[in-house]
């Protein structure tokens, strides 16, 4: 049997995943408040009948549940569509510059260094592509002279962590 892959570190990228965390986060607390303050609103008009049953609140309170719900839901809905949206274009703006510069790549055209905005997401792997196909960053210093003939080659430059590169950037 195969040996069962157990994750031993829950926050690979670190800054990603906390923000992505409070994203989701602030979107369940605006949905939240707008369905206290839809219920609130209801809860006050019954009360402000003059005579108010509790046997009759009781079973109006279901009705009320439902109302209020699926106006929260239809309040919120565009609110939580349109952040994620927003968000997800800092991932899915450089996923889809990446995808075009390996098809490039592929069709064997140069398309020289990948280049991101300065505050999209993968970063790294951005510059870990560029590394990989030889690409000079626009960042990189001027490439030095071409050695002479016979001497030794220097080795290639380890790619950096990427918990030093985010940092650095940061």
């Amino acid at each position: 049997m195969a040996k069962r892959f157990r994750r031993r570190q829950m926050l690979i990228k670190r800054r990603f995943q906390l923000r992505f965390t409070l994203l989701v986060l602030s979107c369940t607390v605006i949905a939240i408040a707008i369905q206290g303050f839809l219920l609130h609103r209801e809860v006050a008009a019954l009360a402000d009948e003059p005579v108010v049953d509790s046997a009759a609140l009781l079973d109006a309170w279901p009705a009320v549940l439902i109302k209020r719900s699926l106006h929260a839901l239809l309040l919120a809905l565009p609110i939580v569509v349109g952040v994620a949206i927003g968000s997800s274009f800092r991932v899915a703006g450089p996923l889809h510059r990446i995808e075009a510069h390996l098809r490039k790549v592929r069709d064997g055209a140069q398309p020289g260094p990948l280049t991101l905005r300065r505050d999209d997401e993968l970063q790294e792997l951005c510059v870990l592509l560029n590394e990989a196909l030889g690409c000079a960053s626009a960042a990189a210093p001027a490439a030095a002279p071409a050695a002479a003939p016979g001497a030794p080659v220097p080795a290639p430059r380890a790619v950096a962590d990427s918990t030093q590169t985010a940092g650095a950037r940061a």
